[in-house]
């Protein structure tokens, strides 16, 4: 390492130890904002969602469904409404997150062979919770239904064995490869994380040009790296590079270790992937600020570049359904082709070769430091902070 990336490294380390808000972001508040999203996500599987049953029949087959219903582990009723009007009150005040009917004549109907309709009213606005009740909600329904089948052929004088085979032809049997337990938090937070370490990360580098540019024409800081501008912006960014990979790395040691979401593929791989990642985000940090040189219009634009980035990452939505200013827009912020290496590292241990190729775009993203240099050196020798 040239001695002028040295001096300006500690240089930049003095100046994060004197500013209380670059040190919190760079320090202590992205390991913070972790255990916080863990925090929010722990359970992991939802359970005992509060939902509305209005029983118009009152008779021994709607009484079972409201029991199985309030005996499904992702379900609660913790209500009985006696009127449509009032159920549909309980869904649209929060109360409840859906509205189960069991009609008139559910009894009669099922004996008459008219198979009735069981309706279930929820806000499909809760992706996640509209989902998880509209699974149990079926699950209840079908497996209840399977048994009443199974009584009639059994009633016709059919073997037991036969008459199951007889009510439920064809079976399905779903085996999750990854996330067995369909448990959210792996899901979420592995993917939350990243897109909220990136944010850090781009604001510290923007930060720290804004702060160096703002207080003085830059010559100082030049004079530290002995005059190269190139050794400069290394050393300014090495302090924020070597604290952001330790994050990264008590991430994984986190989910690996602490929380037991065993890594199935190379950890060096990871830590590599992410050190291509953070000298990506110094590269377009660097540039967005040198495109304006105000450090308020670099930060905004930072944060619009970042901040939705976890939409676009393909994890919550598939990105080959997406319309191709999406798939642009994923393809132009790094965080995305990080994710990729760690989908394919945690999940699949797939080979370097493979993952080598998810970061190769990683790479591309450096080469906006060179015009984010020159654009640094107009700016300095228009201030006097540069010979001429």
């Amino acid at each position: 390492m040239k001695p002028g990336i040295w001096l300006t490294a500690q240089r930049e380390w003095q100046r994060i130890r004197q500013d209380r808000w670059v040190f919190a972001l760079t320090v202590w508040l992205p390991p913070l904002f972790f255990v916080l999203i863990w925090g929010i996500f722990h359970v992991g599987i939802p359970q005992d969602l509060p939902i509305a049953v209005l029983d118009q029949d009152h008779s021994p087959l709607s009484r079972d469904l409201t029991r199985r219903l309030d005996a499904a582990p992702s379900l609660q009723v913790a209500y009985q409404a006696d009127d449509l009007a009032q159920g549909m009150h309980l869904v649209r005040s929060g109360k409840a997150y859906a509205l189960v009917v069991l009609p008139y004549r559910l009894d009669t109907d099922v004996k008459l062979h008219l198979s009735p309709s069981v309706m279930g009213y929820y806000n499909s606005q809760y992706v996640l919770i509209g989902k998880v009740i509209n699974t149990a909600l079926q699950t209840t329904i079908v497996t209840k239904a399977t048994e009443l089948n199974a009584q009639i052929h059994v009633a016709r004088g059919e073997n037991p064995y036969q008459a199951i085979g007889q009510a439920l032809p064809l079976r399905n049997q779903l085996t999750p490869l990854y996330n067995i337990g369909l448990n959210y938090v792996p899901f979420l937070v592995t993917a939350v994380v990243p897109a909220l370490w990136q944010i850090f990360l781009i604001t510290v580098v923007i930060a720290a040009l804004g702060l160096e540019l703002r207080d003085s024409n830059g010559r100082a800081w030049l004079q530290s790296a002995n005059g190269c501008l190139g050794a400069a912006l290394a050393g300014k960014m090495l302090p924020y590079g070597l604290w952001f990979a330790l994050h990264g790395a008590l991430f994984l040691w986190g989910m690996d270790v602490l929380l037991g979401w065993r890594i199935a593929g190379s950890i060096p791989l990871l830590l590599l992937a992410q050190w291509l990642t953070i000298g990506a985000y110094v590269a377009m940090g660097t540039l967005l600020y040198c495109t304006s040189f105000h450090y308020g219009r670099a930060a905004s634009a930072g944060a619009a570049y970042t901040a939705p980035a976890f939409a676009f990452m393909g994890i919550t939505f598939p990105l080959a359904d997406m319309p191709g200013f999406a798939r642009f827009w994923s393809d132009i912020i790094p965080i995305s082709h990080y994710m990729q290496v760690q989908i394919q590292q945690m999940n699949y241990a797939a080979s370097w070769r493979i993952s080598w190729q998810a970061m190769l775009p990683l790479l591309a993203f450096w080469l906006m430091i060179p015009p984010a240099l020159w654009l640094l050196r107009v700016k300095l020798r228009k201030t006097g902070g540069m010979p001429v």
